[in-house]
Formats: C-alpha cells, structure tokens, sequence
C-alpha cells in the first residue's frame, strides 16, 4: 500500500467519523420531538419524576409547578400544530416511560390518550366551567360567545392564552402533580402559589398596555386567541378560516373584506402554526399588514409562559399602532 492510497484510508476513515458525529447530533433533539430545552434534559438519567406535556405553553406552565421537582418535556416542536401532529415512536416511548402526562383537551390533542392511557391528565378539566368557551361558529356572526349550560360542547380549548384562566387551573395541577409525587406536594403547592402571583402581575401589566386598545377590531386566521380577546376587551369579527385547515373561498374573502372595512380593522393575524396564503390574499384586497400571534411558541424568547403571552400583547400593540 503506497503512501497516496493509506492517505486517503485514513481521510474516508475520518470522513465517517464525522458524518457519524454529525448524524448524531441531528438525531438527539428530533428523537424527544421537542426543543433543544427538553431534549439536553433528557440526556442524563434523572430519579426524580417525569412529566410530559403535550404543546410547549403547556409544558411551560408545567414547569412553573413542578419547579426543581420533576423533570419536564413536551412532545410537539416549535411550529408544529396539535392538530394534525402524528407522535414518532421515540416519542410513545418516552410516553410510556413518564410518570405522567398532561394534554390540554380531547379536540386539541387527545391523541395521546391513546398512548399514555391512565397516566394522561386532561388539564381542560381543572378549568372552572363558568371560565369555559365554545368555539366560534365558522361563520361572520356572533364569533365569540361564551360557553352556556345546555350549549353545544364545541369547547374551545386554548385557555392557555389567558393569564387570568390559567391562574384558575394551577390548584389542579399542583394537586394531581402531588398525586405522582405525594412527598413533593408541599413544593408543588408552593410554586402553584408563587406562580399564581406571578400571574397576577402579569394580567396587571397586559391590562395596562392594552387599555388604550379596548374594543379593537380583529380578524384571526384560526379562533386561538378568544381567552385572551375576551380578557383584554378586544373584538373578534372575522375568522379567515371557514373551518380548521380548510381554504376559505373566494366568495368568503370577499364577504370578509366587507367586515374588515365596516369595523375598521387594523391588521391581519396570522399564526407560525399555520398557512398564510389566504391571509396574504386578504391584505393584498384590503391594504392592511399582516402580523403573527403566537400561541405556542417553544422558540427562543417565548420559551417561558409569561415570556409568550407578552409577545402577543407587543404585537397587538404594534398592530394598532402603539
């Protein structure tokens, strides 16, 4: 073997190594399904109890309670959407092997009742009924009614955009998590507590920014956002989305346009989780710019609960023109 062909051995040799070292890297965080936050959690054993937590505000609000307590995860990466979210088999693994693990409600991802079984926790259910809504009707009229005994049961799961309605689910949680961890339940109780003030402060601070805004017009891509309208004053009129992930048609564009231009409408909202093109279409009719509400995040700088929700509020008040 002549000194050219060992050369190159050793360089093929290396070459492997490195695309080997690469392919691992890629792997660590796509196997957990989730951010890099949860992912480098996950790569040392831990004794102290798992939760799993399907969204990422869900697993941020989880975090707040379970504290130095428990480990935390979430299942979805950033820009995904519950809705059409499939798990990977790493994910039912990791599922299987968690102490416990909590979803937000059926309509959103009650999928993964079918895989956690006994040990999936509705947290939906520790929201007090009189804070409830329904979804709206994919129609222009009446879009934001409220939840009513006796109505239909299209519950509309996304309290977790509300301050206010998630002050109202940590007694709950911090119970159930007591349940997995009974030695825990006095820290749990105690974050539950400190997280609420915390909670409280940052509705304080949402109501004063958005004050100057009460009565706002807004038009959405999908009905995320209703706890937070209904919190801070604001108006829903108009849904691009005739129903979810279905393209509204022309005939609805145009009838939305109308809305738009009888209630003096400001922006356009879209979500990362979702398309565009129909609300790229209905600013190219109207002249209005399109901005993004975000109700999930799990991205760098709305990782954190309150860190989310005072994206949002800054970008309503950037919409308005604040």
């Amino acid at each position: 073997m002549n000194l050219s062909t060992i050369s190159a051995f050793f360089e093929l040799g290396f070459i492997r190594i490195i695309a080997a070292s690469a392919a691992i890297m890629i792997l660590v965080p796509v196997a957990f399904g989730c951010n890099d936050v949860d992912s480098e959690e996950h790569e040392t054993v831990s004794d102290k109890p798992s939760y799993i937590a399907t969204i990422p505000p869900l697993a941020a609000i989880l975090r707040e309670v379970a504290g130095d307590r428990g480990d935390v995860a979430c299942l979805l990466q950033a820009g995904s959407s519950p809705h059409t979210y499939e798990p990977t088999p790493r994910d039912m693994a990791v599922i299987q092997d968690a102490t416990g693990v909590f979803f937000v409600h059926p309509v959103l991802d009650g999928w993964v009742v079918d895989i956690a079984g006994k040990k999936s926790i509705e947290v939906f259910s520790f929201l007090p009924a009189e804070m409830q809504m329904e979804m709206p009707e994919h129609s222009h009229s009446d879009p934001g009614r409220h939840r009513s005994e006796g109505g239909t049961g299209n519950t509309d799961p996304h309290f977790f955009t509300s301050p206010r309605a998630v002050k109202t689910i940590l007694a709950g949680l911090a119970g159930k998590l007591s349940e997995f961890d009974p030695a825990g339940a006095s820290v749990y109780e105690a974050n539950a507590e400190r997280f609420s003030q915390e909670l409280d402060a940052l509705d304080r601070e949402l109501a004063e920014k958005l004050a100057a805004y009460a009565g706002e017009a807004i038009v959405l891509v999908h009905p995320s956002f209703l706890y937070f309208l209904r919190d801070y004053n604001l108006k829903l009129v108009g849904l691009i989305e005739p129903a979810p992930g279905k393209e509204p048609s022309p005939k609805f564009i145009a009838d939305l346009v109308d809305i738009i231009r009888k209630n003096d409408v400001k922006a356009i909202f879209t979500e990362p989780q979702l398309q565009k093109s129909a609300a790229q279409v209905l600013s190219s009719e109207t002249g209005l710019p399109v901005y993004e509400l975000d109700p999930l995040g799990g991205i760098q700088g709305r990782i954190k609960y309150s860190d989310l929700i005072r994206y949002n509020a800054d970008t309503l008040v950037a919409a308005f023109g604040g």
